[in-house]
């Protein structure tokens, strides 16, 4: 999500968008294409659930399967259940 168009709850994990999006750039992926392959990259996950409103964003998916991972950096984790949780989102 661009960050003019992130909610401001979020602000007060700046510092690991800033990091993600430097990695994000550092390893030439685009967001989307980090996050699926992370999702399918973990044996415990069998299956990825996408909601699509056209074919193109269908397609995008599909294509960001293909390629590798990079290592993810530690930096990159949280256990911040304001952050994990959507219920906790209070983006209203």
């Amino acid at each position: 999500m661009d960050i003019d168009k992130r909610p401001k709850y979020f602000e007060r994990w700046s510092s690991l968008w800033k990091f993600w999006y430097e990695w994000l750039a550092d390893n030439k992926l685009s967001p989307l294409e980090a996050s699926i392959r992370y999702m399918i990259s973990k044996p415990e996950i069998s299956r990825v659930l996408v909601g699509v409103d056209n074919k193109d964003q269908l397609q995008k998916i599909i294509n960001a399967v293909d390629g590798n991972l990079p290592p993810i950096p530690e930096e990159l984790s949280t256990n911040d259940p304001d952050l994990l949780n959507p219920g906790n989102w209070k983006i209203l």
